[in-house]
């Protein structure tokens, strides 16, 4: 076996083993590399503003005239939900951060596999030529042109070829070399830094998961107590027009002459189809139950309206289709996108969740009509699994 070989075996191992340290729980965004820095921004930026948006709603709800109980019910509710997302949008920007790492080592395995190739090649060779050396220097073997012995100037253009050939070993040997303990020293800081961040990550996991199960509790009561007390219907209408006004005021700022229409049939807006009796109507529109962190898709070309936080519906994002054809997703854990980006059908634009009202993993889908979201099961190609 060559050398490189040799190095490389025990490399492919150790990546091996990185990838399946990276199979874990956290979720992660499945579009071409190209797009990490985009959706890292979109990301980042989003969390910039669950805090300040948060202290607003807190400040809107607080002026409600509603009974203190109630208020105080649905201001813990947004409050849990805007640290629950900051915590989600932390947890899928340290995922980026891993899959990229994953693809730098991917990039130096090609080029070390690539220099082997060349290495070899080279080797072979230049030992034809080096084992040929002595018959030609000694005129034992003839030449093409039928002569006893080589003249002095083949042998030394010989001697010159079989110099350049080692002098060319000599130097991609040095390259591997130093592409290899370059490699090396990538791998340290890699597999400290990924034991980190991976540790980093669990401890998180634990305390979103406890997070989310304490906000679920609160979003049952507050659930149960939107149709109970005499404040409930009040705030749903608050939560609906709230979200309307903001469409409206999007779609006032967008420009929607190279997006298309909203096709009679529509793409599916989950990678797979909800079971049977999983469709449900929330306290709020269409609920659809799918696994947490489930891709949540565009349904059609467009362009995005919302990409932000409602009470009510959570984290929700707005796509404009057509002139007054928005498609609404909600209780979303993360979004990919941000307010004017451009989006194609089928393109992952975030994940799902169960930020808002949602009782439960699950995606709030369909067609924004006046301030209520119709439902769109049927017009959805669902895809057959």
């Amino acid at each position: 076996m060559s050398l490189l070989p040799r190095i490389l075996l025990p490399i492919a191992t150790i990546f091996a083993a990185f990838s399946v340290v990276l199979a874990g729980n956290v979720p992660q965004f499945q579009g071409a590399i190209s797009e990490f820095e985009a959706v890292r921004g979109c990301l980042e930026r989003h969390l910039d503003t669950y805090r300040s948006s948060a202290q607003e709603m807190m400040d809107s709800a607080s002026s409600l005239d509603a009974a203190p109980e109630f208020t105080a019910r649905w201001m813990e509710v947004i409050m849990r939900d805007n640290s629950i997302l900051e915590g989600q949008a932390r947890q899928v920007i340290h995922s980026l951060s891993l899959r990229e790492k994953n693809a730098q080592m991917d990039e130096i395995i090609e080029k070390l596999a690539s220099a082997s190739l060349e290495f070899d090649s080279l080797k072979a060779a230049s030992e034809r030529l080096v084992s040929a050396c002595p018959v030609w220097a000694f005129g034992i073997f003839p030449d093409l042109q039928g002569e006893a012995s080589p003249s002095g100037s083949l042998r030394g253009e010989f001697t010159a070829l079989t110099r350049a050939l080692l002098i060319e070993i000599a130097r991609e040997l040095k390259e591997v070399v130093a592409m290899q303990t370059d490699l090396r020293k990538q791998q340290q800081a890699f597999l400290g830094e990924l034991i980190k961040m991976r540790a980093e990550l669990a401890s998180r996991d634990e305390e979103l998961d406890a997070q989310i199960a304490g906000k679920r509790e609160l979003a049952v009561v507050a659930a149960a107590g939107l149709s109970r007390d005499k404040d409930g219907p009040a705030m749903l209408r608050r939560c609906r027009n709230g979200l309307r006004s903001a469409v409206v005021d999007a779609l006032n700022s967008l420009d929607d002459t190279d997006i298309g229409r909203l096709p009679g049939r529509l793409g599916s807006p989950l990678q797979f189809r909800p079971a049977e009796g999983s469709e449900a109507e929330g306290v709020l529109g269409p609920e659809y139950a799918c696994e947490q962190y489930s891709q949540v898709r565009s349904v059609a070309r467009g362009r995005i309206a919302l990409a932000s936080y409602f009470p009510g519906y959570g984290l929700t994002i707005a796509v404009l289709h057509s002139r007054h054809r928005v498609m609404i997703y909600s209780h979303l854990s993360a979004s990919f996108v941000c307010v004017g980006d451009a989006v194609d059908a089928g393109q992952e634009i975030g994940l799902s969740g169960e930020s808002g009202l949602a009782l439960h993993p699950c995606l709030l889908f369909g067609q924004l009509i006046g301030s209520d979201i119709e439902d769109a099961w049927l017009r959805i190609d669902w895809p057959v699994h």
